[in-house]
């Protein structure tokens, strides 16, 4: 938001609530105190915003009211009517909010229970939901990943393979002799691809081309009951020109005994407790006798765009600083490098080498899916300078929101890079290093939650010969996967 357009949201609010017979300065207890005035004022407030940033604003705002209902002291404080549109000021503004899950505190401290699935499988493992790797439905495939290999001939037991009986899992009917290793007329060994599926009995029979005009007949039986595949071919007793073994395809089911998986939840409760974030401003005795100043608009405005452009700035630079340290100490895994200098060998020059960036982001956001079984990271915070870099890849599209994007004081979108990242932009970054990031629509799936407790209070301490203007922030702040965020440093 601009310093004109701020002041012209300052003025319409003011003109809003005088309709209403009431001065959002000098009424400013009447406007605390009345819930239906407190919404219209509110309302005209938000003016602008929409979605999840106009609903959190909405929310916090009653935070805010709270604050200022118990805290007697803004009985006899002139400053108060500043607090809220400083709070408007800067909620839109903070990087954190677009970046990280945003949890609400109604108490100082908060104990939040993130919920956990997992599958907990016959042998009594628990497996963490979703998983890329184990099924935990009442299937288990065998053949699909690794080739499941019957020798001829022989009677091969596949539920005792996987630790199980006949009574209480079975063969399913999805059962398929996909391949047959044979040895040639020389000896050779080969693979021929095939596509045979036993009958509704479990019997199958077909020939194999071996080599030199040769054919092998195999044969046998799947038992999907019991769990056993006999099988056996006519010329197993030959050293060359015959097949050795069949590569079969299945699954296993335990639902017809009763013995399915289960999935289960569990919760992991995370203890979270603000801590204060003062930034102070001192003025003169004689500025604090000039009270009249601050029912002017026009100093009203000067004074809500500068301080809420630095409480926002001070709030992300501490949480960005969090989120560095914790992610190159705790996560040094996923972070990758990029040069701006082409390899040796680029033919194309430096303007198309920019494309490349796109292949290390997509590297760590491929492996924050991997490590967290949750999504790709979708979000990216950089410096201005950097996502003008990222601007310059032109093989990938860069959707710009608006000139904007990551000014002081502006909504931190800049727009989204190849339809994958929201790309944040803030001088609180440091040039030359960019964090990927998830964050999950999910609360349950936070990476980093944001708790605003009190998001904004004002109080004219300490008092003394130099009084001061305190400008507090009460809020918490937590790592709840560090595998969530990767890092992209850029070097010169």
């Amino acid at each position: 938001m601009r310093f004109n357009d701020l002041k012209c949201l300052l003025k319409e609010t003011a003109t809003t609530m005088k309709k209403f017979g009431v001065d959002p300065t000098t009424n400013y207890n009447q406007v605390l105190a009345d819930d239906s005035m407190f919404s219209v004022y509110t309302e005209s407030l938000a003016e602008g915003l929409s979605g999840d940033v106009k609903n959190e604003f909405m929310e916090l705002s009653g935070h805010v009211r709270e604050g200022m209902l118990l805290e007697t002291v803004y009985g006899f404080n002139p400053q108060a009517p500043l607090i809220m549109p400083i709070f408007r000021k800067y909620w839109p503004a903070l990087v954190a909010r677009e970046a990280l899950t945003v949890i609400p505190m109604d108490k100082p401290d908060l104990v939040r229970m993130f919920m956990l699935a997992f599958a907990k499988t016959r042998s009594g493992a628990e497996i963490a939901l979703p998983n890329l790797t184990t099924p935990v439905s009442t299937a288990q495939d065998f053949g699909v990943v690794t080739p499941y290999v019957v020798t001829l001939p022989s009677t091969t037991d596949i539920l005792a393979a996987h630790a199980m009986t006949s009574d209480e899992a079975h063969l399913q009917k999805d059962f398929i002799i996909a391949g047959v290793n044979y040895l040639d007329n020389t000896g050779t060994a080969r693979t021929l691809d095939v596509e045979v599926e036993p009958d509704d009995d479990g019997n199958f029979a077909f020939e194999v081309a071996v080599g030199g005009g040769a054919v092998d007949y195999v044969s046998g039986n799947v038992d999907y009951f019991s769990g056993i595949v006999s099988a056996s071919s006519t010329s197993a007793a030959l050293t060359d020109s015959k097949a050795v073994s069949l590569i079969v395809v299945g699954s296993i089911s335990t639902a017809e005994e009763l013995y399915a998986n289960k999935i289960n939840f569990k919760h992991v409760k995370i203890r979270m407790s603000a801590i204060d974030h003062e930034i102070q401003a001192e003025w003169t005795i004689q500025y604090e006798q000039d009270t009249k100043a601050y029912f002017d608009l026009d100093v009203q405005a000067q004074l809500v765009d500068t301080f809420g452009n630095a409480v926002a700035m001070d709030i992300d630079r501490a949480l960005i600083n969090k989120l560095i340290r914790e992610t190159e100490k705790f996560n040094s895994g996923n972070i990758k490098t990029f040069s701006k200098t082409p390899e040796p060998g680029f033919a194309f020059g430096r303007t198309q080498w920019a494309n490349e960036i796109v292949m290390p982001l997509r590297e760590v956001s491929g492996k924050i899916y991997t490590d967290t079984n949750i999504g790709v990271g979708n979000t990216l915070i950089a410096n201005p300078l950097d996502v003008e870099y990222l601007k310059s890849a032109n093989d990938h599209t860069f959707d710009v929101n608006g000139v904007d994007g990551g000014q002081i004081g502006a909504n931190p979108v800049a727009g989204r890079l190849d339809s994958s990242w929201k790309v944040l932009s803030t001088n609180i970054m440091p040039r030359g290093k960019m964090l990927v990031m998830l964050k999950p629509d999910n609360p349950d799936q936070a990476v980093f939650v944001y708790a605003p407790y009190r998001p904004l209070t004002i109080t004219p301490w300490p008092m003394g010969r130099k009084p001061a203007m305190t400008f507090l922030s009460r809020y918490a702040s937590r790592f709840i996967r560090r595998e969530g965020v990767g890092i992209l440093n850029i070097t010169a």
